[in-house]
């Protein structure tokens, strides 16, 4: 019976991030600074399935990960022309 507490503390946990608006802003931050969704699925504990079938289902979320994503390319390509300018 122990085992079962602690999946289901563990679910709780989960829905209580998942639901809250300060961790997808979190998420897509770190998504928007070049993190890649799974990695941060695994550093805060939470199944990376959840999390992309969370996104997935919500209009608003799908569109701020989208966002971030947009965010991500151009900061990788103002970086890249940074760097290139750099060696000229």
């Amino acid at each position: 019976m122990a085992g079962r507490h602690k999946m289901r503390m563990k679910w709780a946990r989960n829905q209580k991030l998942l639901n809250d608006d300060n961790f997808w802003d979190l998420i897509f931050e770190l998504v928007e600074r070049g993190q890649n969704l799974p990695a941060i699925a695994k550093a805060v504990d939470v199944p990376y399935s959840s999390m992309s079938k969370f996104i997935n289902d919500d209009e608003v979320l799908k569109g701020s990960f989208h966002q971030a994503k947009l965010n991500q390319q151009k900061n990788i390509i103002d970086i890249l022309q940074k760097k290139m300018l750099l060696k000229t």
